[in-house]
C-alpha cells in the first residue's frame, strides 16, 4: 500500500493510458455517429448563433437546413466526380489497346523468365496460360455463390451505413438545438468545466489532423498522377487518384500499385518508365514520412517523432484504424496527464 501511495501519480498515469486504450478500442467505435454529430454541432455553433440573432431562427431548424444543403451539394459533387471516374474506368476496360498491352506484358514477362531461368522457349508461357485458363474456369463455376454472398454482405453494409448516417443526422439536429441548454445547466459543475477544457483541445486537434491527412493525400495524388503521366500511362489521373487513396492505408500504400508496375515494365525492357516509377515511389514515401509527422505534429501539438510512434503503435494495437486512433490516443493521454498536474 505504501508503495502505491508513494507512486500515486505514476499509477494514475498508467490508469489513464489503460482507460484511453479501452475507450478507443471499444467505446469510440460505438459512439462514432454521436461524436461526429457533436463535432459538427460544435464547429457550426457560431454560425447557427449568428443566424438566430439576425433572423430569429432556432439552431435546430438551421441544422436541418444545413443538412439538406450539405446533402444536395454532396450529391451533386459525388455525381459529377463519380461520373468522371466511372467514365475513365469504363474507357479503361473497354479499351482494346489495354487488353493487347496486358497480353503483350504477360508474354514479355514469360519470355524474360525463360531467359533468366534457362527454360526452353514457350515453356513458362504454356504453364502460365494453362493456369490462367484453369483459374478462369474455377471462377466461372463459383462466381454465382460468391456473388450472392457478396451481394448479401454489400446489402448489410449499405444498411448499416444508412442507419449510421440517419442516427448521425438526427444527433446533429438534437445537439444543435440543445447545445446552449446543456452548456447553461452544466456551467456550475467543476467536472463539466474540466471535460470542456479537455474536449476543446481534442476538438481543435481533430480538425487539424483531418486537414493534415487531406493535404497529404492530395499531394500524393498529384505526385502519382504526374509520375504516371511521365511514365507514359494514358490513365494517369485514374491511377493517380486510386494510388493516392491507397497511400492513406498503412498496410497497402503506394507500393501496392507502383512496385508490381515497376517489375512489369522492367521485364518488358521499358527501363525509362521503370526509373520514373521508382522515383515517383521514392518521392511519395519521402513526402509522407516528412509531411505526416510535421503537419500532424504541428496541429496536434506533439513532437513529430511522437506522432510517428503513435501511428505505428496505433496500427499494431487498433488495426487499420490506428492511423487515426493512434495519434488521437496520444493527444487524449497528453490532455489528461496535463489536467492531472493542475
Amino acid at each position: 500500500m505504501d508503495f502505491i501511495l508513494k507512486h500515486e501519480k505514476i499509477w494514475k498515469k498508467v490508469g489513464i493510458v489503460g482507460g484511453v486504450y479501452l475507450g478507443m478500442k471499444y467505446l469510440v467505435p460505438l459512439m462514432v455517429p454521436f461524436l461526429i454529430a457533436a463535432l459538427a454541432a460544435y464547429w457550426l455553433r457560431p454560425l447557427f448563433l449568428r443566424i438566430e440573432k439576425w433572423f430569429r431562427i432556432k439552431p435546430a431548424f438551421s441544422a436541418c437546413v444545413f443538412l439538406l444543403l450539405f446533402a444536395a451539394a454532396g450529391g451533386v459533387a459525388f455525381y459529377f466526380l463519380g461520373s468522371q471516374l466511372w467514365g475513365l474506368v469504363s474507357r479503361f476496360f473497354a479499351d482494346e489497346e489495354v487488353g493487347i498491352y496486358m497480353e503483350q506484358a504477360l508474354l514479355n514477362c514469360c519470355q524474360a523468365a525463360e531467359r533468366m531461368l534457362g527454360f526452353p522457349a514457350g515453356q513458362v508461357e504454356h504453364v502460365v496460360t494453362t493456369q490462367v485458363r484453369v483459374l478462369v474456369r474455377e471462377m466461372q463455376g463459383s462466381w454465382m455463390p460468391k456473388a450472392m454472398d457478396g451481394s448479401m454482405m454489400a446489402v448489410k453494409g449499405v444498411g448499416k451505413a444508412v442507419a449510421a448516417l440517419v442516427i448521425t443526422a438526427i444527433s446533429f439536429v438534437l445537439w444543435s438545438g440543445d447545445f446552449e441548454k446543456i452548456k447553461e445547466e452544466s456551467a456550475g459543475s467543476a467536472i463539466w468545466q474540466q471535460l470542456v477544457r479537455i474536449a476543446r483541445g481534442i476538438l481543435q486537434a481533430v480538425g487539424g489532423y483531418v486537414k493534415a491527412q487531406c493535404i497529404i493525400i492530395l499531394v500524393i495524388m498529384g505526385i502519382c498522377t504526374t509520375g504516371f503521366f511521365l511514365a507514359g500511362s494514358s490513365y494517369a489521373l485514374l491511377f493517380g487518384i486510386c494510388t493516392g487513396l491507397l497511400d492513406a492505408l498503412p498496410v497497402l500504400g503506394t507500393g501496392i500499385v507502383i512496385v508490381p508496375w515497376i517489375l512489369v515494365v522492367v521485364l518488358q525492357g521499358e527501363y525509362g518508365a521503370a526509373v520514373i516509377l521508382g522515383i515517383t515511389y521514392g518521392i511519395c514515401t519521402l513526402v509522407r514520412e516528412v509531411l505526416e509527422p510535421r503537419l500532424v505534429g504541428r496541429r496536434l501539438g506533439l513532437f513529430p517523432i511522437l506522432v510517428l510512434m503513435g501511428v505505428y503503435v496505433g496500427v499494431k494495437v487498433y488495426g487499420t484504424g490506428g492511423i487515426v486512433l493512434g495519434p488521437l490516443s496520444l493527444l487524449v493521454i497528453q490532455e489528461l496527464w496535463g489536467e492531472m498536474e493542475l
